[in-house]
């Protein structure tokens, strides 16, 4: 709250996005959800942005670099190395193609040889929350 009403401007917006990881539009919709803006400076930051082209593309000087998750590699990795698993039966499990499954993970294609092995059956859980 301390950040959005500090007079918030394009620059201003700019540092936020940097600190909070989120677009300037997103900030300018929650400053004015959060009543630390009224509705005309909204509009007015609105225009500004669209003014400067910053609603399709956002200054460069002003981008964050994308976070990357780390469990799903760790998992795919346990299943692959911990337990045994081939890339196919994952991508099945998924229902997803192997080739796929492993560009997503960055991962060799597989080969089209499958070693046998005995190793617990592979299950997707899906939370209802």
């Amino acid at each position: 709250m301390p950040d959005l009403k500090r007079g918030l401007s394009i620059p201003r917006l700019g540092q936020l996005k940097q600190k909070w990881r989120t677009a300037m539009s997103a900030l300018i919709y929650r400053a004015k959800a959060l009543r630390a803006i009224t509705d005309e400076a909204a509009i007015s930051l609105y225009k500004r942005m669209s003014a400067s082209g910053y609603r399709t593309r956002e200054p460069q000087e002003f981008d964050i670099e994308p976070e990357t998750g780390k469990l799903a590699g760790q998992l795919v990795d346990m299943h692959l190395t911990g337990l045994g698993y081939q890339i196919e039966e994952l991508a099945d499990a998924v229902r997803i193609g192997p080739e796929e499954f492993a560009a997503m993970h960055g991962l060799l294609p597989p080969e089209p040889v499958r070693a046998a092995a005995t190793k617990p059956k592979l299950r997707l859980i899906a939370s209802r929350d």
